[in-house]
């Protein structure tokens, strides 16, 4: 054990009174240093040099690189011979972008040229306000030059957007609505092919009379600059084009011929339709212009059968075209999530798909997979297994020219057995030898703060507030974490004590996540999800376990009337004030009653030894649709959730998700989501929220109520026992909330609703945090402007003076941060200070 807590104050402007404080505590502070993770998403690489040395990668993370405090997503270089990250979108004198980088970006050969597109305004002195352009980095003097220029010598007034460029950086493929050519007439995006060494401007979407055509994007080029391919819209680039869809289109710039890819297929050329994409980091076309690797929903050969995502590489000498993304004899399979890549001489390619196709591969997952199109044989990138047997879900991997490398995307889950930190990370594979490299790692020293995300699904606190549980991926709060995966803490905020809960009665971890938790208002019981131990018949879905935190004794929930374990996985517990009843989802078929495929939801009484399922029809046992959340009153006889299902009560013809309650002491269910005199909604609404008595219940619908304001993300609480319907997501002045609504809560008794604003006239640029109090009818700010992150998972603790919550902002606590956005959990006190009862100065309506 150890103690931390310092305690920070955030102050809050008022418009009339002296400056109230509600204090900021964070709860997952750690006294034990730790490496860092990456403490942002990455983004897979948009390009790769042809041996793999050079990959180009977008970044949200501060940490990759020392003095990142701009922010916002920049652009990354990886050395692989150096093993060293290189931020590139800079000002020549080091001066960080003001703008997040996105789209396009191109890297030589050599390494020592970076083209890349931003909207900052500090990267060159006379950049324009809003127009995009293209910036031409030098490694090599570190300098940072904008690409084109007017005959002003003055910045386009035009956004102009980087498309691709050569291997030796010669020419560069751009897309702008700017006339660079007279014979652009049209006012519209075409594609520009620039020779840096003469700066002569070759129009590449030119229509077969010469002219500008328009409405191109999603273009690559050639590593000799030589050939190009790109979609678009324009109905005249060849003729005989009257689908009046977007195409695919291959262009010999050298020969000026332009040709439609697979005009002649059996099925129709790739179009809209099927939605034709290229590989993600810029490698479609072979170092000869002769083939093109694209992916297409629609079915271009008459064995393409499977109705989903397919890869084809077109012949651009013959016109054939041939489907390459299939399984090691040569079958159709399931869908291909996305194109790696074609190698440089067009033989192989890389790509991302969940279907198993080899015999190594045990468990549906998404996999990167190098294949032989000729012979067809099939390799799996060697990303290595944890302690599930899984592989790290790979969202997206670019593959180098070559065909040697793979730079792979993943949420390091699962990972080399030990990490599982939440964010999307980028690791280099090399082809052959099996071995693995992570990229995207902090440049920093280890630190005493949490090295992963806390509080991603469920935070919960007792009624004094002196107990917070919590789900974290951290490995550093406790010693002795090696696990890899999520855990339940519990952090004593008297004692400064941080508990691992997730355990056995030995101390043993688990090695699977354990999630979802909750607690009761005295802190003696915690309820969580987690798998059953190895080997036994509950291995590998999760269960629902029971800690009495008085006799350190485990009790398994998710069980029938005999304590037989659920046969498939529970989920998502919430428990009663006495810790006796506790309510989950399953979709175990022998809880009494088989669930439905999609779930339901149970009641299991500890003391009375039974399990009732909720979400079904009490006369009928039937339910005809899904039911998603719900919440348990305080005393366990009440369940408030939400359902699609038209059979839970007579009269349900809205053809909507309605929110019900089920009394477990009569065993009927009523529909609360409706009118004031009780006549159902016109739309979908859904559950947010229950008071400890079961007697209002928080929701949101998409229907208009009259005598409210309208809107699709407008608060409602029911009150059961009079009937009464509040609009609660509102402003001091009786308007709706003008933004979207999220990240909802209620307090025990019912009187305060708190709320998350995505909207410019509530918060400056992210999310805040609102609290509603019904009883003198106010609306308070509990987050300042400047937090950087939205405010995620609120909860009420007790009396409603406090709340707990989960953020990724970076400045919550005066700018003391020191693991970047990893997501904090906090919780705030002074939240009912009478000083909040005037009217807020951000808040005028």
């Amino acid at each position: 054990m150890f103690r931390y807590g310092r305690w920070f104050t955030l102050i809050l402007a008022l418009s009339a009174l002296p400056a109230a404080a509600v204090t900021l505590e964070q709860v997952n502070r750690t006294t034990i240093a730790a490496p860092m993770d990456a403490n942002g998403d990455s983004m897979a690489p948009t390009h790769v040099s042809r041996d793999g040395r050079y990959a180009l990668f977008i970044s949200e993370a501060a940490n990759l690189v020392a003095g990142d405090t701009n922010d916002v997503a920049d652009l990354f270089l990886y050395d692989a011979v150096a093993d060293q990250v290189e931020r590139i979108n800079l000002g020549s004198g080091g001066t960080q972008s003001n703008e997040s980088i996105s789209g396009a970006v191109a890297v030589t050969a050599d390494g020592r040229w970076v083209f890349f597109t931003s909207n900052a305004l500090d990267l060159v002195p006379d950049a324009v306000l809003h127009p995009a352009q293209i910036y031409l980095r030098d490694r090599a003097t570190g300098t940072t030059t904008l690409l084109i220029r007017g005959g002003d010598d003055l910045p386009l007034s035009d956004s102009t957007y980087l498309a691709d460029a050569s291997e030796d950086g010669r020419y560069v493929l751009l897309s702008t609505a700017a006339a660079l050519l007279p014979v652009d007439t049209n006012q519209a995006p075409d594609l520009y092919r620039l020779d840096r060494n003469t700066g002569d401007y070759h129009l590449v979407s030119v229509a077969s009379d010469g002219s500008a055509a328009g409405a191109d994007w999603d273009a690559q080029l050639s590593a000799n600059g030589r050939y190009a391919v790109f979609s678009s819209w324009a109905g005249n680039l060849v003729a005989g084009d009257t689908n009046d869809n977007v195409d695919l289109f291959w262009r010999d710039l050298d020969q000026g011929r332009t040709v439609r890819i697979a005009e002649n297929a059996p099925y129709g050329s790739p179009n809209s339709i099927g939605a034709p994409a290229l590989p993600w980091g810029r490698n479609a076309l072979s170092d000869d212009g002769r083939y093109v690797l694209f992916s297409t929903w629609q079915a271009l050969l008459p064995a393409d059968t499977n109705g989903l995502a397919d890869g084809y590489r077109f012949d651009s000498g013959d016109g054939s075209l041939q489907r390459v993304t299939l399984d090691g004899e040569g079958a159709q399979f399931g869908n291909v999530s996305q194109l790696g890549g074609l190698s440089a001489d067009g033989t192989s390619l890389l790509f991302v798909t969940a279907w198993p196709l080899l015999p190594s591969d045990p468990v549906p997952a998404q996999r990167a997979y190098w294949r032989d199109i000729a012979g067809g044989q099939i390799a799996n990138v060697p990303l290595h297994a944890g302690p599930d047997g899984r592989e790290g879900e790979v969202r997206g991997c670019t593959a180098s020219p070559d065909a040697g490398i793979a730079y792979c995307l993943s949420t390091t889950q699962r990972l080399f057995g030990s990490e599982e930190r939440g964010f999307l990370g980028l690791f280099r594979a090399v082809r052959g030898d099996g071995s693995v490299r992570r990229v995207s790692r902090s440049a920093g020293a280890a630190v005493a703060y949490a090295n992963g995300h806390s509080g991603r699904h469920r935070i919960a606190a007792s009624d004094d507030g002196r107990y917070v549980v919590f789900d974290s991926q951290a490995s550093n709060l406790v010693v002795g974490d090696n696990n890899g995966v999520s855990d339940v803490f519990l952090h004593d905020r008297l004692l400064g004590s941080m508990t691992r809960l997730s355990v056995d009665a030995q101390g043993a971890e688990s090695a699977c996540a354990s999630e979802y938790a909750d607690l009761s208002p005295d802190g003696r019981y915690v309820v969580f999800e987690r798998c059953g131990p190895a080997g036994s018949a509950n291995d590998g879905f999760t269960q629902i376990y029971r800690l009495d935190r008085l006799t350190g004794q485990s009790l398994l929930v998710s069980t029938d009337y005999k304590a037989t374990p659920g046969d498939a996985a529970s989920t998502q517990p919430r428990i009663s004030d006495d810790g006796n009843v506790i309510l989950f989802r399953s979709v175990a078929q022998n809880l009494g009653v088989p669930a439905h495929a999609s779930g339901d939801y149970f009641l299991r009484d500890v003391a009375a030894a039974t399990t009732t399922i909720v979400s079904r029809n009490p006369q009928t046992g039937q339910s005809d649709g899904i039911p998603y959340s719900a919440w348990l009153s305080g005393d366990g006889r009440f369940v408030a959730f939400d359902d699609s299902s038209t059979d839970l009560v007579d009269g349900d013809t809205n053809s909507g998700v309605d929110v019900f309650v089920f009394d477990r002491g009569t065993r009927q269910i009523e529909r609360v989501s409706t009118f004031a005199q009780g006549e159902q909604l016109g739309g979908s609404s859904f559950c947010l929220g229950f008071s400890r008595d079961g007697t209002q219940v928080l929701f949101t619908t998409f229907a208009t109520v009259p005598g409210f304001p309208s809107g699709i993300t407008n608060l409602f609480v029911r009150d059961r026992l009079s009937g009464a319907l509040e609009f609660v997501s509102r402003g001091n002045y009786g308007t709706a909330a003008p933004g979207i609504i999220d990240q909802v809560a209620v307090s025990a008794d019912g009187r305060r609703v708190a709320f998350g604003v995505w909207s410019g006239a509530w918060y400056d640029q992210f999310q805040g945090l609102f609290v509603f109090d019904r009883a003198v009818q106010r609306t308070y700010r509990i987050t300042a402007h400047s937090a950087n992150r939205a405010i995620l998972l609120p909860q009420f603790v007790g009396d409603a003076d406090r709340l707990v919550f989960a953020s990724e902002s970076t400045n919550l606590l005066g700018g003391i941060d020191g693991n970047g956005h990893f997501r904090d959990v906090f919780i705030a006190a002074g939240v009912n200070d009478a000083i909040f009862s005037n009217d807020f100065a951000d808040l005028p309506f």
